[in-house]
């Protein structure tokens, strides 16, 4: 077994020749053939991931979710895992506790066990976390845009921008197919979750779990404007259950197009589409879990 260990250096703030020497003293504690490989630029770690996907390795994303969305989206067969070292690392919250020693969580990821995990694809790409189709991925757009020319925390600029999409808010025509229910209706936001969290800690959906072969979706209908700025935070804060507006679905295959191109994201990274194809690839992806992990209690394993 071999350990590729992919590092984002541009990924929070963290200092990461102090993590590859980290690495470098636990591998070499337990004889392990690992290299390390620092990315050069934007989604270098999708063409790294591809050059060592084999059944042979695990393969490890060292930063956020971004740096987890391009492994998986380099890899079929290689065992993945994830050192959290980024901003958000929404994923990982599902998965353990983030402990502030470092050197300790290296190792215990390196020591765990491995799970095989739900992911989804949408279109012609993967995302461990989920995708969203409207308003809250023009939100995070404007993060993305604005972390580029700012030192503001990531937490304060996700409520800067969500003030600046209700401003102007944009709805749009839908057609949906959810394995084989059929809705119609003009929406403000679809949100179809694999992971419990994005968007920096955002959880619509509690009930979420990565082993059942179901997404849970959250569709919000258009609002109306004067509405909007109460019931949009509650959203973000995941206080939805009683919010006339919003409706909770599962569903293993999804179908959705659009009467426009409407801004989209997946695990952070943004795209425009009227149309999307998105399934549940059921335990597909194998995960090494940390010895210290929470999954198994919370997905009822044990």
């Amino acid at each position: 077994m071999q350990h590729i260990f992919i590092i984002n250096p541009n990924a929070g703030r963290y200092n990461f020749q102090k993590i590859s020497r980290s690495i470098t003293k636990i591998c070499n504690k337990y004889h392990l053939q690992f290299i390390i490989i620092k990315t050069q630029y934007a989604h270098h770690a999708i063409a790294i991931a591809q050059n060592y996907d084999n059944k042979d390795n695990i393969i490890y994303a060292i930063g956020g979710d971004g740096s987890a969305y391009d492994i998986i989206n380099g890899i079929k067969y290689a065992t993945f895992s994830i050192l959290p070292f980024g901003t958000g690392n929404d994923f990982y919250r599902m998965i353990a506790p983030r402990v502030s020693n470092s050197e300790y969580m290296i190792e215990q990821t390196i020591l765990g066990n491995t799970i095989n995990i739900d992911y989804g694809k949408c279109n012609d790409h993967y995302f461990l976390n989920t995708t969203t189709i409207g308003i809250d991925a023009k939100v995070n757009d404007i993060v993305c845009t604005l972390l580029k020319k700012t030192i503001i925390p990531k937490p304060l600029l996700y409520f800067i921008a969500a003030i600046m999409a209700i401003i102007n808010p944009e709805s749009y025509k839908a057609h949906i197919i959810l394995d084989d229910k059929i809705i119609d209706k003009q929406c403000l936001l679809i949100a179809i979750m694999n992971g419990k969290y994005y968007g920096n800690g955002v959880s619509p959906v509690k009930s979420v779990n990565m082993l059942d072969g179901y997404f849970d979706i959250c569709i919000i209908d258009k609002i109306p404007s004067y509405k909007l700025a109460w019931y949009l935070p509650m959203y973000f804060l995941g206080k939805i259950d009683n919010v006339p507006y919003v409706h909770k679905y599962k569903a293993k295959s999804i179908k959705i197009s659009t009467n426009k191109q409407i801004i989209s994201q997946s695990d952070g990274e943004s795209f425009y589409a009227n149309s999307f194809d998105i399934n549940n690839l059921h335990k597909a992806i194998k995960y090494q879990l940390p010895t210290y992990n929470h999954f198994y209690k919370k997905n009822n394993i044990l």
